[in-house]
């Protein structure tokens, strides 16, 4: 027999309204997030962690957006190869059905470290899970580290993954693209090897108005169109500093489109 949080989840799965305990109601809409998985911390360098954005998101009516295969050539792509598919409601269900089993309705924000004394410097995966009460997160350093991990949400949380993975790979997908897109600039190192030197590709755009993150890095969010731009660039592409004359002043631009549920521009790089 389902709890009654997971029959409230699976209503707000279908994007329909929810009755909540004082007899209220609360609707989400289809295109909310309601599952979302994503990696933080880690050791790697700042502009790594800042291009780095969801590994899935599940939203209201049953879409999963993922990280699809990364093409294996030097210098990879500068946009990430997200892609989407339709879930069906037994899948949706499923999914749900492990949320519950986490007990991840009932946590606000926990983290398990355990396998911070045998591993370091590994990232956090992190899942967010949204009902009528807000959201709710729960992270575990070194995701399947630990063949018998000693927390129940852990191992639920590791086959939920697996589940997501299975998913992603079973139905018809295309390319997502979503209605925004987040643009990091920095300064850029010219690679000796690989000269790819462009125009600014933001006219009218003062990067000095855009909010600063991660220190010397400033963002901005945009209408996913700009990503066209961006089709044949390269993670060494750099790009002329607007007003620089075309001479020295490089910058890197870091873009890929937001999934729901995701902040604007990050507040740091996790």
């Amino acid at each position: 027999m389902r709890t009654k949080a997971l029959a409230i989840g699976v209503a707000l799965a279908l994007g329909v309204t929810a009755c909540g305990a004082d007899g209220g109601s609360n609707t989400r809409s289809p295109d909310d997030a309601i599952i979302q998985i994503h990696l933080e911390g880690g050791f790697a360098p700042p502009d790594w962690l800042l291009a780095r954005g969801p590994i899935f998101t599940l939203t209201g009516d049953g879409r999963l957006i993922y990280e699809g295969p990364v093409i294996a050539i030097f210098p990879g792509p500068l946009l990430p190869n997200y892609q989407m598919t339709q879930l069906t409601g037994d899948d949706v269900d499923q999914l749900l059905t492990l949320v519950n089993q986490m007990g991840l309705p009932g946590i606000v924000d926990e983290v398990d470290n355990s396998a911070l004394d045998f591993l370091a410097d590994a990232g956090t995966d992190v899942i967010t899970y949204w009902d009528q009460n807000g959201a709710h997160r729960y992270g575990v350093y070194a995701l399947g580290f630990e063949e018998e991990p000693e927390r129940e949400a852990t191992r639920v949380f590791a086959e939920l993954r697996s589940v997501l993975d299975q998913l992603a790979g079973a139905g018809e997908s295309h390319p997502y693209v979503g209605e925004q897109a987040r643009v990091v600039v920095g300064e850029g190192v010219l690679d000796p090897e690989f000269q790819d030197v462009r125009d600014w590709p933001f006219p009218g755009e003062d990067i000095e108005g855009w909010q600063v993150v991660a220190d010397a890095w400033r963002c901005k969010v945009l209408a996913s169109d700009v990503l066209s731009t961006f089709d044949d660039a390269t993670k060494s592409t750099l790009w002329r500093a607007p007003d620089s004359g075309g001479a020295s002043d490089l910058l890197k631009v870091l873009v890929r489109p937001l999934h729901p549920g995701e902040p604007g521009c990050p507040d740091d790089i996790g």
